[in-house]
């Protein structure tokens, strides 16, 4: 999937990526997820926090915290710290914490991590 994601973001003519800002990178994955049938969430307010982004299929839900020039594990950390996934326990389906960095010299993500949630907690 990141590899499509990287694909999509070199498409963007350089004139128009706003490089510095992470809403930019967010934006796009809200549409590009939102164009190929998914149920896309962004900026869910929760009791701890805002989630950039909540992506539903048919059996998970992807909990995601983006970054920019920063680092996965940062964006895990804040899913973690103000424990984003916690409203979808207990619905008959994964959920998964994605923590994801964009690179805003390279206009890709740069990197990424997945983990299923309740690990997640374990860890923290």
């Amino acid at each position: 999937m990141m590899e499509a994601v990287n694909i999509l973001f070199s498409t963007i003519p350089y004139q128009i990526f706003q490089q510095r800002q992470e809403a930019f990178f967010h934006a796009v994955l809200h549409l590009a997820f939102s164009g190929i049938g998914l149920l896309v969430e962004s900026e869910v307010s929760t009791a701890k926090g805002r989630v950039d982004t909540i992506v539903h299929t048919k059996n998970r839900v992807y909990v995601m915290e983006f970054k920019l020039d920063g680092s996965a594990e940062s964006a895990l950390q804040q899913i973690r710290d103000k424990r984003y996934g916690s409203p979808f326990l207990g619905k008959d389906k994964e959920v998964i914490a994605l923590g994801i960095n964009f690179s805003s010299a390279d206009k890709e993500v740069a990197e990424w991590q997945a983990v299923p949630y309740e690990e997640l907690l374990v860890e923290g």
